[in-house]
């Protein structure tokens, strides 16, 4: 959703709750604001955060899918703050 700066599986979520009712969507941005909606419909974005791919912290790390144990560099960490390996997260 480029309206908001939001990465695709925010806006997903977005819709999701709003039971893909756009209008209903705009609507409450509007008249509450932009955190009352994110906050609402369980969307957590960080503004200090760039929208660049965030690494995981430690030196490896175990993939929450294919149980691998990887070197963090190929690794990402999702909002929810999982990591995973590049090769299953993409």
């Amino acid at each position: 959703m480029e309206l908001l700066s939001l990465r695709e599986h925010h806006a997903r979520t977005l819709l999701i709750y709003y039971r893909w009712d756009v209008e209903k969507l705009l609507s409450v941005l509007v008249e509450k604001g932009k955190a009352y909606l994110y906050s609402n419909a369980g969307v957590m974005v960080d503004d200090n955060l760039s929208s660049n791919i965030r690494r995981c912290s430690s030196s490896s790390v175990s993939c929450e899918i294919c149980m691998e144990d990887v070197p963090a560099d190929n690794a990402t960490r999702m909002d929810c703050g999982h990591c995973f390996c590049n090769d299953c997260e993409y």
